[in-house]
């Protein structure tokens, strides 16, 4: 497995060599004979191994997305507008993805811990899955797998493809849309270890909800869990966390506005007003949401808080 830069796991060191021939001399006559045959068929016996391995993987994964994939279809009480949205981005032929994602905390070489991904979800406007991965990482670097949020332990990943393939893929992905919608404008891409300048590059695709719905300070930002409640007045029930639920409702939220969306981004890339957020990326200043502020006074003085 080859590193990118800044992702050095700790791993485990391998167990000493053993000697063939001291091996060999050790052996009965049988387990000489197994040895013989099974270096003769290696590749048929690499590939069985191989398959049994993927077939596992698609089981762990199925267990762990199956909960998600149906649990939540459009919010009863904007789907005229939500469908109004698709509508108009199929008008404009634009792609967009909103992507997702559920982390652990690794020790790197250095001795230093990371928050990094175990498992990627990335939806398309019409709350189609595209991609859906675990991720495996060096077993001797994980250092908190955070399985209480997210429910994933060692038996799920431990067949999965490993962070450095699924980072290409995911970002072969985003590459190929017009827009990336999210609940955070940086941490995403700070744990799959996409530099600031790719991230800079991305930069105009990227549209952010919880900084769009933000009725706090201007730098702040609005947890998706309460953006989905206020807008469509509906609990993310998550007994654990899953990001096909969490990237469905962050496009939810992106087609709730969709108009109020676009025209921020667009007068932000025409100002061209880029603020250092926070690993050194930049990224755009949303202003205050006035009528998220409203509607949050609202709730709040209906419940009595």
């Amino acid at each position: 497995m080859s590193f990118i830069d800044g992702y050095q796991p700790k791993t485990l060191q391998p167990p000493p060599p053993v000697s063939l021939s001291s091996s060999n001399r050790t052996r009965s006559q049988n387990a000489q004979s197994n040895f013989e045959w099974r270096m003769r068929n290696r590749d048929k016996h690499i590939a069985k191994v191989k398959a049994r391995e993927a077939r596992k993987y698609r089981e762990a994964l199925e267990e762990i997305s199956l909960p998600s994939i149906n649990c939540y279809n459009l919010p009863s009480n904007h789907s005229e507008r939500i469908l109004s949205a698709r509508r108009e981005l199929e008008r404009r032929k634009l792609k967009v993805c909103a992507i997702d994602m559920e982390n652990v905390v690794i020790t790197m070489v250095n001795g230093t811990e990371k928050s990094v991904p175990c498992w990627v979800s990335v939806v398309n406007s019409e709350g189609q899955l595209i991609y859906n991965s675990l991720i495996r990482h060096p077993s001797g670097g994980i250092s908190r797998p955070l399985t209480q949020l997210h429910g994933l332990s060692h038996d799920h990943w431990k067949y999965a493809p490993f962070f450095c393939k699924v980072r290409t893929d995911v970002m072969d992905i985003l590459n190929g849309y017009d827009r990336i919608i999210v609940s955070n404008q940086t941490a995403d891409f700070v744990s799959l270890f996409i530099d600031c300048e790719t991230h800079l590059k991305l930069l105009d695709k990227i549209i952010c909800v919880s900084s769009f719905y933000n009725c706090k300070r201007a730098d702040d930002a609005l947890g998706l869990e309460f953006c989905a409640f206020l807008l469509f007045g509906d609990l993310i029930k998550q007994t654990v966390h899953s990001p096909i639920i969490d990237a469905k409702f962050t496009m939810f939220c992106y087609l709730f506005d969709i108009k109020g969306m676009e025209r921020v981004r667009a007068q932000n890339i025409k100002d061209g007003t880029m603020v250092y957020k926070q690993h050194d990326y930049m990224g755009y200043n949303y202003p205050k949401n006035i009528q998220m502020a409203g509607l949050l006074s609202d709730v709040m003085a209906y419940i009595g808080d």
